[in-house]
């Protein structure tokens, strides 16, 4: 089960970001350094990318289109903009937004919760437990021209009976960091909104380069990233597999749980499992909104390397679990707290 819908599901996500607006002519993204500190920075290269203009090409290689989606359904590229898009996913939403869309949205699914604009739009799904459940009439009210959606638990649910309703359904499936820049040019070819898809792919491309640039060579920190501390002495944390512990490693890191394959990539493991791993860094991935005891309050981990020193840090886990354009943001983020010598 992919990160996007698991997570979002499984700890009921509602994480409200900082708006991020982008506006005007792009130039050439170039990397900066700070006179005083030697810091590279980070901020104008990987924040503030919605809705960017320009003519930028990306250079790196994301293959051919796809011709069958995450559904396995031969895709049906239309010949002309679709002017009403149904999204049934968060990261199709910020997409679609960030490509400049957003006007053209007539549905969002319940988790989305960026950007503010979009968010008084018609709500078509509802959750039950872990399953999200697409409202299938209220939809094809909509008269939709274009669905997005991510298979997995509505591809039964909703999408097959979208289709039969002769609606165009797309499910666009979960990728890497480099697979996330392939789908938003992919998107872009969807929607009609090309130029500014490589614009945007462009962007990205220039911040995730920075970033692996300046880490490259170096010694990495141990790093444990939780994303759940609902149950005391139980963390859920990331492992191999899930989008984060990619994110990880491409800021610079090293993840105590990389190897941990349970819980599709999301383990639940054990405080004395932390502790004895001694992480230099952590992370707290969990809602913005959750409460929870903070590691530096736990007196078993005390003697943990990362509560000694204090490098505890909070990243709003939107950023973190959702592989669309804000992930540069959640990449850029982590890089920061794990490397403060070389970016700021």
């Amino acid at each position: 089960m992919a990160s996007r819908t698991w997570r979002t599901l499984a700890l009921a996500l509602c994480a409200v970001a900082a708006l991020l607006t982008g506006c005007g002519a792009v130039a050439a993204p170039t990397s900066s350094t700070n006179a005083n500190s030697g810091t590279v920075q980070l901020e104008s290269l990987c924040n503030n990318l919605d809705g960017l203009n320009g003519t930028l090409t990306p250079t790196g290689t994301y293959g051919p289109a796809p011709t069958t989606d995450g559904d396995g359904i031969a895709i049906k590229v239309p010949s002309t903009p679709p002017q009403r898009i149904v999204s049934l996913t968060p990261v199709d939403s910020e997409i679609v937004a960030a490509l400049g869309a957003s006007s053209r949205l007539v549905g969002i699914d319940h988790f989305t919760d960026y950007p503010p604009s979009i968010l008084n739009l018609p709500v078509v799904t509802t959750v039950s437990g872990y399953t999200s459940k697409v409202d299938v009439e209220k939809v094809i009210a909509l008269k939709p021209d274009l669905v997005l959606s991510y298979g997995g638990e509505t591809a039964t649910i909703g999408d097959t009976t979208l289709r039969q309703a002769g609606i165009n359904v797309v499910s666009l499936p979960t990728a890497d960091l480099n697979g996330t820049l392939g789908e938003i040019l992919f998107a872009g070819q969807l929607i009609g909104a090309q130029q500014q898809a490589n614009t945007l792919v462009a962007r990205m491309e220039k911040c995730i380069s920075t970033i692996k640039t300046a880490v490259q060579g170096k010694t990495l920190p141990s790093v444990y990233m939780e994303i759940d501390y609902s149950t005391p002495g139980k963390p859920y944390t990331v492992g191999k597999g899930s989008f984060e512990d990619a994110l990880i490693t491409d800021a610079g890191g090293a993840n105590i749980f990389a190897s941990d394959t349970s819980g599709y990539g999301y383990p639940q493991v054990s405080d004395e499992t932390v502790i004895a791993d001694n992480p230099q860094v952590i992370i707290l991935a969990e809602p913005i909104t959750g409460t929870f005891v903070k590691p530096q309050n736990r007196p078993a981990w005390q003697s943990i390397s990362a509560v000694q020193s204090g490098r505890i840090f909070v990243v709003n886990d939107s950023l973190l679990s959702r592989p669309g354009p804000r992930i540069v943001a959640g990449l850029a983020a982590v890089a920061e707290d794990l490397w403060p010598s070389i970016f700021s």
